[in-house]
């Protein structure tokens, strides 16, 4: 992870996006400042400028502390626990390049919570399809101080039984600058297990008549 996502940014390239990376104790020091927003796994957390994820990946890491395999009755709910951490971590970005190392930094320490505290049991490939789709839905490209507008968000309401429903909305924008034709967009007219959240592959025939699997 180091290895891939240290680089070292030239120094045009910080001019250019004016790029500030904050140091881990300061991380740490602002956060402990809000102890209380660490008390519920489904407070929701939006950093407008999440660079390569410093405070992302510590957000994510405090809000796993709520969550043990000892403490959940099944695989499902622990892996469900775990997705609502997730799923409750919003980051914006200009750079497209910070956005992919910052989603990678997250699934790094989802996976490495979920290895260290439950080590004998596998990830359900629904779990990691499911954490893959909520990392690229939640962190994403845009411009918070110019074009929030333009900046579409998912709010993933957690229901039983392992299950989220999807509500899109332009939730950024501030609701006095809302107008008439602002609206918030039902993904899923019922709760989804998610383990089915992601699009299943689907078979395409080739052109020697063999079936290749393609994502959608």
């Amino acid at each position: 992870m180091e290895a891939q996502f240290g680089q070292v940014r030239s120094r045009a390239r910080v001019r250019d996006l004016a790029e500030v990376f904050t140091h881990q104790r300061e991380v740490d020091a602002m956060l402990d400042l809000i102890p209380d927003a660490f008390a519920a796994l489904d407070i929701k957390f939006l950093e407008p400028s999440a660079g390569s994820g410093n405070f992302l990946t510590e957000i994510l890491r405090r809000k796993l502390r709520l969550v043990t395999k000892a403490g959940c009755v099944s695989q499902e709910q622990y892996e469900h626990r775990l997705l609502r951490a997730a799923a409750s971590i919003y980051g914006v970005d200009i750079s497209q390049e910070n956005v992919t190392e910052a989603r990678a930094r997250m699934v790094h320490v989802l996976l490495e919570h979920y290895q260290s505290d439950a080590n004998t049991v596998e990830p359900t490939t629904g779990f990691l399809n499911a954490a893959a789709l909520i990392l690229g839905s939640n962190i994403v490209v845009g411009d918070t101080l110019r074009s929030p507008e333009t900046i579409e968000v998912c709010d993933w309401r957690p229901r039983s039984a392992g299950c989220f429903q999807r509500v899109w909305s332009f939730a950024l924008v501030p609701p006095a600058a809302r107008d008439l034709f602002w609206a918030e967009r039902v993904q899923d007219a019922k709760p989804v297990h998610y383990s089915e959240l992601a699009p299943a592959p689907v078979q395409a025939v080739t052109a020697t008549g063999s079936k290749a699997k393609v994502g959608q």
